[in-house]
């Protein structure tokens, strides 16, 4: 599943989340560096992963929804990035 790019401040730290509607019932959440290693993943079986990171360097990372299980021919899934400063 292709992803989405957010700009991220170093030292702030930020709540990652995600959901899918009810015919989901595993959903996975994954943070990318630019390079496109993996820093943060959760691949619970869940329909609700999320996670907490703090980056150590200001730039673009990019946010990917892998959707594990959907029941219907079409699943709805959305994530959010929160800053706590």
């Amino acid at each position: 599943m292709a992803g989405a790019k957010v700009r991220l401040e170093r030292g702030v730290l930020y709540r990652f989340g995600a959901r899918c509607d009810d015919d989901c019932d595993d959903l996975d959440l994954l943070l990318k560096d630019a390079s496109g290693r993996v820093l943060r993943i959760d691949r619970d079986r869940d329909y609700e992963p999320g996670f907490d990171f703090r980056p150590n360097w200001t730039g673009e990372y990019t946010v990917v929804l892998e959707l594990a299980r959907c029941d219907a021919a079409r699943c709805q899934v959305g994530a959010s990035v929160l800053a706590r400063y």
